[in-house]
């Protein structure tokens, strides 16, 4: 039975003393340990990004104190992190999966920073690979493997197995046109889509609905074909909106202006804009009926911008948003308010970096706008025929 795991906020203690005595691994020299104590004390918060997510300023670092891949993680010896890793796995096969699979969330992570998109790729096939060989049964596949029901399977049930939807859904944005993005399992622990707690519980819901309408919906089958009595994706979207407004009114004006807030009140508008226009085929014309939604999701992508100095996010945020509007609004004003947004300040989130997102959205405008010979004034003076479809492909001559 994998061990149990007992949680520890180091970003909530006292950094000097407790932390010492909690996260003080043999074997670090000064240098080490200073590494390690900047990221129980900086670094975790910055990855945490606005939902106060366990996993980086608690699972990761206690896991840490034991094992040895993730500690080298922490301090940014990728390629001493990397040996451990694949000795862990030569050693343990199935058992302590829960670590396996956490340290392969890592290196995912770490080669997005570095804008090793295909790296980031060879990890993620490989450890959705191990995911669904140990998901596919309730039974373990060897005699040692992590059961199901133990500390280790929660973990990997109620955290690891929808971070890896999340982790699909970004790396099905940036892939390149040949790579074949792989679709993890579908989490076995099926968020609620009303009578949310927290803002982190409504953003955990909102990706199991963009999961199955961009993931697992094109998977042979689809989904729900034993029912025809099951909610459609926008049933489910509708009664997520009802039970954000409801959550963000129970929390009242000042909370409501907090990034965890205003990220789901943007993505209220975009994702809305995405689910209505998925079953309208490729015309991009469609688009030209959202421009106020557009318009909003600019305006509150400007008060995170206002509000939020970070230069780094574990997860997305707000840059593919505004990659999204100024590719996909062709209104003029505020497709340029978007890029200059995303000029105003140097961001990484998760894949996304604004950089890369302002090349491509410029490019984009550029060439929409240069075809139709003429002054620009409002989306309709952009004809279907010049409009690209535009995709968030990363093209390898840009």
């Amino acid at each position: 039975m994998a061990r149990p795991l007992r949680r520890i906020n180091v970003a909530e203690a006292d950094i000097s003393a407790p932390w010492k005595i909690l996260l003080e691994p043999t074997g670090l020299g000064e240098t080490e340990y200073r590494l390690l104590h900047f990221y129980a004390s900086r670094t975790a918060s910055a990855l945490d990004g606005h939902f106060q997510d366990d996993l980086w300023r608690s699972l990761v670092l206690q896991s840490s104190t034991r094992v040895g891949q993730l500690r080298w993680h922490g301090l940014q010896y990728y390629g001493k992190a990397i040996n451990m890793l694949n000795q862990h796995i030569s050693s343990n096969k199935w058992a302590y999966l829960e670590e396996t699979l956490l340290c392969c969330v890592l290196c995912i992570k770490f080669e997005w920073i570095a804008g090793n998109r295909t790296k980031a790729l060879v990890h993620l096939r490989s450890s959705i690979q191990i995911l669904r060989e140990w998901q596919a049964s309730s039974t373990s596949p060897f005699s040692s493997s992590t059961s199901f029901w133990s500390p280790g399977g929660y973990m990997i049930r109620s955290t690891l197995s929808p971070l890896y939807v999340r982790l699909s859904l970004e790396a099905s944005m940036f892939a390149k046109k040949k790579e074949a993005v792989p679709i993890p399992p579908k989490p076995l622990l099926q968020p609620a889509i009303k009578d949310f707690v927290t803002l982190k519980d409504a953003r955990d819901s909102l990706y199991d609905i963009l999961g199955d309408e961009f993931l697992f919906r094109k998977q042979p089958g689809g989904l729900h074909t034993a029912s025809d009595q099951q909610p459609t994706t926008t049933e489910r979207f509708s009664q997520w909106s009802l039970s954000l407004k409801g959550l963000l009114q129970g929390l009242g004006s000042p909370l409501n202006s907090t990034p965890a807030a205003v990220t789901l009140r943007i993505w209220l508008r975009i994702v809305k804009v995405m689910l209505e226009v998925s079953g309208m085929g490729y015309d991009e014309c469609v688009f030209d009926q959202y421009t106020q939604d557009f318009s909003d999701a600019v305006d509150l992508a400007a008060l995170i911008y206002s509000e939020d100095a970070s230069a780094f996010l574990a997860d997305t945020s707000v840059v593919a948003v505004l990659f999204y509007v100024a590719t996909k609004c062709r209104h003029p004003q505020i497709r340029r308010r978007a890029v200059s947004l995303l000029e105003s300040s140097s961001r990484q989130e998760g894949i996304w970096h604004s950089a890369l997102a302002v090349q491509m959205a410029t490019k984009i405008i550029e060439l929409e706008e240069n075809a139709v010979g003429g002054e620009v004034s409002s989306e309709t003076d952009i004809p279907p025929d010049v409009r690209l479809l535009a995709r968030i492909y990363v093209w390898e001559d840009w």
